[in-house]
């Protein structure tokens, strides 16, 4: 269902959310209940399901949500491989 936008003379600009087959010309004001107009406003095209729009929200979203840092970036290191018996008996963490 299409959302349309009304002026109110009062209270400003709100939406409705109308069928298209019913939409008035004047719609009342849901704050004052004046008789406001419908305005002409621009067509809120999305393609929210795009990589491109995937992209753009999760970059958006590293402003305020930064991600949580779990350990030190690179590869973990593997232990060194001895060959000394005495190692064996040294204490395991």
């Amino acid at each position: 269902m299409p959302i349309y936008e009304f002026s109110c003379r009062r209270c400003g600009r709100f939406d409705a959310s109308r069928p298209m087959s019913s939409v008035p010309d004047a719609l009342d004001c849901p704050t004052c209940a004046q008789d406001s107009p419908r305005v002409i406003s621009a067509v809120g095209l999305s393609r929210a399901g795009s990589p491109a729009a995937r992209t753009i929200d999760a970059a958006a979203r590293t402003a305020s949500e930064p991600p949580v840092v779990t350990g030190a970036p690179g590869r973990p290191r593997s232990a060194p491989v001895t060959t000394d018996p005495r190692h064996r008996r040294l204490p395991r963490p």
